[in-house]
């Protein structure tokens, strides 16, 4: 998977997700800043044909690692629709814990955090 990043100063952004083989589009994902905490967002969105092909865990796994290795960030916080089970299911597997759910603007969210460190990913 190659990926095409339009960071920020801060080294957060969103990144375009192309298949290194075909160049194709697959989706976008990213790390954005949730409050003064220091807590980053991790977001990721696959276009439906692409899912169920491991590229969300792929790009997953490598944001967390990015914002524990190089931004040095031990708290990181995912939502997702609470439907959502297969992007629930990715969480789980990284590691998250579900914390709450909210209506964030008419759309019930399931909230998910990971505290960590470099030494634990």
């Amino acid at each position: 998977m190659i990926i095409l990043g339009n960071l920020s100063y801060i080294g957060i952004g969103v990144w375009l997700l192309f298949n290194s083989e075909t160049g194709k589009l697959l989706g976008h994902c990213g790390l954005r800043k949730v409050d003064e905490t220091g807590a980053i967002e991790i977001m990721y969105l696959l276009d439906p044909e692409h899912w169920r092909n491991g590229y969300a865990l792929e790009v997953a796994e490598a944001s967390i690692k990015y914002a524990i290795e190089t931004l040095n960030v031990t708290r990181i916080i995912a939502r997702v629709k609470v439907a959502n089970e297969s992007s629930k299911k990715i969480l789980r597997k990284l590691g998250f814990i579900y914390t709450h759910e909210v209506n964030h603007s008419g759309r019930l969210l399931s909230y998910f955090e990971l505290h960590t460190s470099s030494e634990e990913f």
